[in-house]
């Protein structure tokens, strides 16, 4: 069994999401020109526009808030 395999079989067990095929080093470069921005990553809605307006969403409606006992 590849090491590959094993990886993705350990990610998926444990229910680990895995971000594939995404330049990081030009994602860190945009975000220290932009600043720090809001971002949805979501395997359930692909409809870009969607995701832009849960993005948007006010903290104050739910997003973006840490759950209760969460340590930060």
């Amino acid at each position: 069994m590849a090491l590959a395999q094993v990886a993705e079989e350990y990610l998926e067990q444990f229910k680990v999401p895995v971000i594939a095929d995404i330049d990081t080093r030009a994602l860190v470069r945009h975000l220290r020109d932009n600043g720090v921005m809001r971002g949805v990553v979501s395997t359930i809605e692909s409809d870009a526009d969607k995701l832009v307006v849960k993005a948007r969403l006010d903290s104050e409606d739910g997003w973006n808030r840490p759950r209760e006992g969460c340590q930060h």
